[in-house]
């Protein structure tokens, strides 16, 4: 988490970059069963699901928490989130953690400021096309901060990252 927020702070907001990392991110995937599921006011039940999953495991980290969506559909323009998920980079192996096939992402690191989520996913899909790289896993929206405040505005900092090759 730490180089996390390392990158957060020297990555500029809304830009889509080519990560070079020097091991695959793994993540820890529970299933979201609300439907639909386009927000988190959407899954607040598969939420609290996944953070009560995590607190009874011991050794996976609920929070920074966040969602997938499949790959297939992102590529259509549905984002519907499908899983939640927590990194789990010091988590013993298992069935519910999900290794990268690549030390390679595309990411980006994007707040409410200046653009809406959907412009931003599609800068990621152009990036993608005109680099000729093959997204090799789902899409991961990692929530770093999301709040509605008494306006009502809803207020994010989000690190969007997908497997590329």
């Amino acid at each position: 988490v730490v180089d996390l927020i390392n990158h957060v702070k020297n990555t500029p907001n809304g830009e889509v970059i080519l990560e070079k990392r020097s091991r695959p991110i793994r993540v820890f995937c529970t299933d979201i069963k609300s439907s639909p599921a386009y927000s988190s006011n959407d899954i607040i039940k598969d939420i609290t699901n996944h953070i009560n999953i995590c607190n009874e495991s011991k050794t996976i980290n609920a929070f920074p928490l966040g969602c997938a969506i499949m790959a297939d559909n992102f590529f259509n323009g549905d984002y519907a989130y499908y899983k939640m998920f927590s990194l789990a980079d010091n988590a013993p192996v298992s069935e519910n953690i999900y290794v990268f096939p690549t030390k390679n992402v595309v990411s980006c690191i994007c707040d409410d400021s200046k653009e809406t989520i959907y412009n931003v996913y599609e800068k990621i899909q152009q990036y993608i096309s005109d680099n000729s790289l093959a997204a090799k896993s789902d899409i991961y929206s990692l929530s770093l901060m999301n709040l509605v405040d008494s306006s009502e505005t809803k207020r994010y900092l989000k690190y969007i990252f997908v497997s590329v090759d």
